[in-house]
């Protein structure tokens, strides 16, 4: 099972889509979480599109995100990517300031 990015570093009201491959026989059925949010599935498929993505409030700003596969056969497998959250403020007065700096 892959899960790709692993990790990812964004802006917050960015959009990303994480992506989670599993092969095996039977086909296994995919499906993705937030982790620390109990029982809701927020995808059924191997692609989780993550839109407008906000900053989560946690000292690091990563949020978890697991993908989970599982054919009945065997355990499922899992496998997490984290996503880090920039704040959008951060970055636009760093860019002005490197703006302000080539004068």
């Amino acid at each position: 099972m892959d899960v790709y990015p692993t990790s990812v570093a964004i802006v917050e009201g960015n959009s990303i889509t994480l992506s989670c491959s599993a092969s095996g026989k039977p086909e296994p059925l995919i499906s993705w979480t937030k982790i620390g949010e109990t029982g809701q599935v927020l995808s059924q498929s191997s692609l989780l599109r993550l839109v407008n993505v906000q900053r989560p409030g946690t000292p690091e700003s990563v949020t978890q995100y697991q993908c989970s596969a599982s054919n009945g056969v065997e355990s499922p497998a899992v496998d997490t990517a984290d996503v880090i959250v920039y704040c959008r403020c951060f970055f636009f007065k760093l860019t002005c300031t490197n703006h302000w700096l080539n004068y």
